[in-house]
């Protein structure tokens, strides 16, 4: 004679409980995803980039912050020309996996390129409307007064 013990989950029973558990997860993951955003909201700026001591300390880098992003952009145009270079030579001397590595990096390069210049133009940009400049020093510009009075409220 066969017996069941009634602790063995069945196998319903294991689904519910592998649901509950998995919507419970879900409920706490998008709560946690509500309250950071509201938290970030909430901290103020306009949503275009950092504000407070980090805006202020990149408006102070700011110079190096573009030396470094344009040394960069350099350094990945003199790599395209070296490797253009190297692919004319082993594509002479009939070297095809070779000429296949280097066309790989070549086209990783060409894809990084233009991701750097648009991060200057945005760190430009930013900087533009987000920084000042005094005397050669820069800082940031004051946020805009968006209080009930100032709006005529």
């Amino acid at each position: 004679m066969t017996t069941t013990s009634p602790a063995t989950p069945t196998s319903s029973h294991t689904s519910f409980l592998r649901k509950t558990v998995l919507g419970g997860l879900a409920a706490i993951t998008l709560t946690g995803a509500v309250g950071f955003g509201a938290t970030a909201f909430a901290s103020g700026g306009d949503g275009t980039g950092p504000t407070g001591a980090r805006a202020e300390k990149i408006c102070t880098n700011i110079t190096a912050i573009d030396d470094w992003l344009n040394s960069r952009i350099t350094e990945v145009q003199h790599r395209i020309d070296y490797f253009t270079t190297m692919r004319g030579k082993a594509e002479a001397a009939g070297k095809t996996n070779l000429v296949a590595r280097i066309d790989a990096a070549i086209a990783r390069l060409n894809d990084r390129l233009p991701r750097l210049q648009d991060r200057l133009a945005k760190v430009d940009g930013w900087a533009a409307t987000h920084c000042t400049t005094t005397g050669g020093t820069t800082t940031t510009s004051p946020a805009p007064d968006t209080t009930v009075a100032s709006l005529g409220g």
